[in-house]
Order: structure tokens, then sequence, then C-alpha cells
């Protein structure tokens, strides 16, 4: 079947997300490289991402949840006028992605992709990708390297998704897996993708891309590090 913009008027993309201030962003790599490398990192994987969403070959209804502690206006003047803005619920992380997808149906939309802002490989023809595998299957995820997953593409909301999950650990995907085979639901595999949460992960993936073109992430990384 041809693609078309129609056929994605009803799709919705949704980030939770930071504004980018010192100590407030990515302790775990702020652990070893420090405060200010991380919130760099975390603001320029941002921007790459909002980026990425420009480059989609359709309209889509763009949600961007922020935690409480949030400042909008400034996450307003970060990010400019292409989201939804939405106030993160939920005492943990699976009640946040609960609630951030059925707000996200709430509003007349019919499938939905949930992505992170800490995966910089994540492109426009991915999401594109996830968005219309939605059209065939009920569940469309993409692995990441950790053991969790980078994106979750959902018709509908199924809460035992997001409950009892081992958040923050490796056995969030598997886990995951599981649920979605006992919900009998059926499912799409996007590319495994490298999650930076670590220094490691993040010379992991400098390492991986060495070679690729270079975009203001990797000129940034390239004089704050030493790889």
């Amino acid at each position: 079947m041809k693609r078309t913009n129609k056929q994605q008027a009803d799709a919705g993309l949704i980030i939770l997300a930071r504004h980018p201030r010192v100590g407030a962003v990515r302790s775990r790599l702020a652990h070893t490289l420090g405060e200010k490398v991380a919130m760099e990192f975390h603001r320029l994987s941002a921007e790459r991402l909002f980026l990425e969403l420009e480059r989609l070959p359709f309209p889509v209804q763009r949600f961007l949840f922020y935690s409480g502690s949030e400042d909008e206006v400034a996450l307003r003047k970060w990010t400019g006028n292409s989201f939804v803005y939405e106030q993160q619920k939920g005492a943990d992380r699976g009640e946040r992605l609960r609630h951030a997808f059925g707000a996200t149906f709430a509003r007349r939309v019919r499938k939905a992709v949930i992505v992170g802002t800490d995966v910089p490989d994540l492109t426009a023809g991915l999401i594109d990708e996830a968005l219309h595998l939605l059209d065939t299957y009920d569940v469309v995820i993409g692995p990441d390297h950790n053991g969790g997953y980078y994106l979750l593409g959902l018709k509908a909301v199924h809460d035992d998704l997001f409950h009892n999950v081992p958040w923050g650990t490796s056995r969030v995907y598997g886990y995951t897996l599981r649920v979605i085979k006992a919900l009998d639901l059926s499912l799409a595999f996007l590319p495994m993708l490298i999650d930076v949460n670590t220094e490691a992960d993040l010379r992991r993936w400098m390492e991986a891309n060495r070679r690729s073109r270079r975009g203001h992430l990797e000129d940034y990384l390239q004089e704050a590090l030493t790889f």
C-alpha cells in the first residue's frame, strides 16, 4: 500500500523530556564525566531528535511530557511550539509511560510511539517505519543494547506492559516481550540501537560511529572527551 500523509494524520509521537540544566539530567553520565558534559549530551541528543522529527514525511501530533518540577516556559523556549505540552503523572516510570499513552490516545490519536532522547541513532526513518508497522501490528518495539527499549509503539493502552516491570535493569526488554506474548498481541521489531546512560555506553556509541557523518553532538564530544 502506498504511504500517504493522510494515513498518518491520526499518529502521535510521545517524548518524556527534561529541560537541560546542569545537575538535573543524566546523573549516571554525570557520575564519571561531570554534570556539564552530561547536560550538554542531554541537550544535543534531544535537539538531534527534534531535527529528525522535522524530517518525517507526514504530519504527526507531537506530545512532550515534562516532570512537575520543570518550567514549561523554559521548555517551550527550548523546544519551540511544535509540541503539545503535558505534565508527567505517576509514581514510577511505568505509571508515567502509561499516563502518557493514555493522555495521547484521549486526543483522538489512533496509534502512537514513545521514544527516548538518549538514543542518538534514532532517525526519522525508524519512527516512520514504526508508525507504518502499527497499521499491521498491535505493538512495535525497538530494543536497546542494555536490555531495555528505546521505542514502544501501541494502538491501545495495555496496563500489564507498565506494571511490575524491572525498570532500570537489563530485564526490561525480556519482561516486556513475555507480557506481549501473554496478551496475545502481534509484534514487530525495529533494529537494536545504543541507549546512552553511562560513560561506557557513550564511548561505545562514539566508537561505533567513528566513521559516520559528524554533527554538533559528535563535534562537542570530540572536544570535551579524550577517545
